[in-house]
């Protein structure tokens, strides 16, 4: 059953893909091994908005041990970037770029993250 997750975190992304692999990134969408597609939706409530890129680096033999966060928060008007790495064995296989403006910090905070499993 397909779930959607609002406001992304790098936890959140780390527990659709510790321990799986990515076989293709295209667009906004990443399937992995299994037959998951994870799709970046960008987000925007209000005057809150944040957008997100997929970066491909090195796809070759991975298989995901890690996902950090880059960057941090600007302090003149609200404005946020970051980037989520996903790490294997030590290397950079993939980026989730994410920028965006919480405004208020009411309405959202991150992109959405649509998880899509395998169809059977």
């Amino acid at each position: 059953m397909s779930k959607t997750i609002y406001d992304m975190t790098e936890s959140d992304l780390s527990g659709q893909l510790i321990g799986k692999s990515i076989t293709a990134i295209a667009g906004k969408t990443m399937t992995l091994n299994d037959g998951t597609v994870l799709e970046f939706e960008n987000a925007a409530d209000c005057c809150a908005w944040f957008d997100a890129t997929l970066e491909s680096i090195d796809l070759n033999d991975n298989a995901i041990t890690a996902v950090t966060r880059v960057g941090a928060k600007a302090a003149e008007d609200y404005d946020e970037a970051w980037s989520l790495h996903i790490l294997s064995a030590h290397k950079l296989i993939a980026k989730v770029n994410i920028e965006g403006n919480a405004s208020s910090g009411y309405y959202c905070h991150s992109i959405l993250l649509n998880v899509k499993p395998a169809v059977a």
